[in-house]
């Protein structure tokens, strides 16, 4: 902890924190209790989907790790950005979950790229006791049966996107909540140019989480910390605890 302090601190001066916590006074905003943190894959200039970005982000102190999942032609569980990576592609999951599980607190946001082995996802996290520390995003409406019944005990996002036009709609808002509570996913996870504070507190109103991605930029950072959301993706994990560091 001392060392994400640290680090924090150093790229955080009095200024920018006195003006984080001008605008959040200003906005009346409440960020949730159990509001989280996710290194994206690639986080602090790390290689995507690797063993050291996985570390790396570890040791930064964020709350989930984000990878992208996918599998080789025989069912092999991998990380890589692709929906079909060839035999000799990607770095084995089985490698990942083994750095998870180092950990006592860390969480995993596993971004589906391919469904046709979720099973063996689950087992591998079963085997190192991560079941309930780890839940998918990547799953669009046309997946969720496919990913359920080959895991169904990972929870689930449901990838979003919301048309700016409808941002403020509250009978659009109430129906796609929920179309996505009856699917069964634990919430919403969108591009942050999809998410307002409307977008928010309608998910919510359904018991529903919201996650907002990717959100790099420190006065993107504020504004969606603002509206309330639940959980924010980021290649900058440090700056946006800085910001949290700032005003709770």
């Amino acid at each position: 902890m001392l060392r994400c302090i640290f680090f924090i601190t150093r790229i955080w001066g009095s200024m920018g924190s006195a003006m984080v916590k001008e605008y959040f006074k200003k906005s009346g905003a409440e960020i949730p209790q159990e509001f989280t943190v996710t290194a994206h894959t690639g986080a602090l200039l790390t290689k995507r989907n690797s063993v050291k970005s996985v570390i790396t982000s570890i040791k930064a102190c964020a709350d989930i790790i984000e990878v992208d999942v996918t599998f080789r032609k025989d069912g092999t569980v991998v990380i890589i950005h692709s929906d079909s990576p060839a035999d000799n592609e990607g770095v084995l999951f089985e490698k990942i979950a083994e750095k998870l599980a180092k950990s006592s607190t860390v969480k995993a946001n596993l971004d589906l790229k391919a469904y046709s082995n979720t099973a063996g996802v689950q087992e591998i996290l079963s085997r190192h006791k991560l079941l309930d520390r780890a839940f998918y995003t990547g799953v669009f409406p046309e997946n969720v049966e496919q990913v359920k019944k080959g895991s169904p005990l990972i929870p689930y996002y449901i990838n979003g996107y919301i048309d700016k036009s409808n941002m403020d709609n509250d009978e659009y808002l109430h129906s796609l909540a929920n179309e996505i509570a009856q699917m069964g996913a634990i919430g919403l996870n969108a591009h942050f140019s999809c998410i307002n504070k409307k977008v928010t507190n309608i998910m919510h109103s359904h018991s529903l989480l919201v996650s907002a991605w990717t959100v790099n930029k420190r006065k993107d950072q504020c504004r969606i910390l603002s509206y309330g959301v639940d959980n924010i993706t980021t290649t900058s994990p440090i700056k946006l605890m800085a910001i949290l560091r700032s005003v709770r």
